[in-house]
């Protein structure tokens, strides 16, 4: 099953869970690139990505570019092999500019750097109301400053739901990577501690549920009262992230299940209300994951953030390196991931 599929150090091509769900969304993904229209021109590396609907969702990430895979198509060996590496395309498959018809109708391998999220650096950001500079508290690149402070320190946060060793693990590598870590066991501690002390980080491994037609994030062990454990995104402010608006304001993970997606009920997704708090970037989930998964996510993804060690090196190129990783490694979840902000924010190397 996908459990297995999950635990394994490298994405098992042989598995059949694996070549069924990889299939299906690159045909899908075929599909959306096939909507744009022969006339399109391809936007290059990067793309920004203006949102005018809070409704209304462009999944822009998983756009295939390689053809329509057959039925029995396999993984492109040498494509994945790549997605180890920094390298622009798939050393084996043509770009899709230069397709020929036949495989664009019915290609028999999947190429992973088909798709938009491993191959583009995508930015999204929500587009500002006519007469407004800038939408909501969200902190921005300014030509004076463009860089975030170093990533040195964290406040975690997890549901119950993650597996106690994920979150043991988790935990510690936070404090092996990291020279300030700091676990908050509910969002009421959450709060307090950034009352003091707000850090560059902020790491939430929630459960995303609903109740009376309002959606809430859940962290914590489940004897906890209610008000302790679930933050309704009516209740969700500055307080929560950064309550004196220092700027830069922290990145934010919020890597739980349909954290960067509408819920059934149309409520704009939760990662948005964090995108308009003081904050630089919010990184979300489109999709339903499960806490076991995102756990390994997560710890790459700070791990790369911590060993930064290039001025210049922004928080795009991060994001499309742990994209490429953890697919590589079996963690098809990567594929979900959804950041939102400017993803120029240029990260510092710690001392």
């Amino acid at each position: 099953g996908l459990g297995d599929v999950y635990k394994r150090q490298v994405l098992d091509t042989g598995d059949p869970d694996v070549l069924r769900i990889l299939g299906t969304l690159a045909r899908h993904g075929s599909a959306l690139y096939n909507s744009f229209g022969d006339g399109f021109e391809d936007p290059g590396r990067r793309i920004q990505h203006r949102n005018s609907s809070p409704k209304e969702y462009s999944p822009v990430e998983f756009v295939y570019d390689r053809g329509f895979p057959t039925n029995d198509a396999t993984i492109c060996p040498e494509g994945l092999a790549a997605l180890e590496s920094d390298a622009d395309d798939c050393p084996h498959c043509p770009s899709a500019a230069e397709l020929p018809v036949d495989v664009r109708i019915a290609n028999p391998l999947i190429c992973p750097f088909g798709f938009w999220s491993l191959q583009k650096i995508i930015e999204r950001r929500d587009a500002v109301p006519p007469g407004v500079d800038v939408a909501g508290d969200q902190s921005f690149p300014l030509p004076n400053r463009r860089h975030l402070s170093p990533i040195d320190s964290v406040l975690f946060a997890s549901s119950d739901r993650v597996t106690l060793e994920e979150r043991d693990h988790t935990q510690q590598t936070l404090e092996a990577l990291l020279p300030h870590a700091e676990c908050a066991p509910s969002w009421t501690k959450w709060r307090q501690s950034l009352e003091s002390q707000v850090p560059s980080l902020l790491l939430a491994l929630p459960h995303h549920g609903v109740e009376g037609g309002l959606d809430y994030l859940e962290v914590g062990d489940e004897e906890l009262p209610d008000g302790d454990r679930r933050l309704f995104r009516g209740q969700l402010i500055k307080e929560f992230v950064n309550p004196h608006r220092h700027e830069p304001g922290p990145i934010v993970l919020l890597l739980g299940c349909r954290t960067g997606a509408a819920t059934d009920i149309g409520y704009v997704d939760m990662a948005r209300r964090f995108q308009q708090l003081p904050i630089s970037i919010v990184l979300g989930t489109l999709a339903k994951v499960l806490g076991q998964h995102a756990a390994p996510v997560a710890r790459e993804i700070v791990a790369q953030l911590a060993s930064v060690d290039d001025p210049d090196t922004d928080f795009g190129t991060i994001m499309q390196r742990v994209r490429r990783r953890m697919l590589a490694r079996g963690y098809l979840m990567a594929l979900c991931l959804v950041a939102l902000g400017d993803a120029e924010w240029r990260l510092t190397p710690r001392p």
